[in-house]
């Protein structure tokens, strides 16, 4: 909802290796990776696939 009001979109994500993302982001220890999430600015459906503007 904060990205949204924000005119953000943000997807949670799944398939992730959960170890090589604490790696990449050097996570301490006593932290877990739980989650990823993909954010980016939204920009006009039009610019999109016919087959992607149907999916959002």
């Amino acid at each position: 909802m904060e990205a949204s009001s924000r005119w953000l979109s943000a997807y949670g994500m799944s398939g992730f290796d959960y170890e090589k993302a604490r790696q990449v982001q050097r996570t301490p220890e006593q932290f877990d990776v739980l989650m990823m999430i993909a954010d980016g600015k939204r920009d006009s459906p039009e610019k999109l696939s016919i087959q992607l503007q149907e999916r959002e």
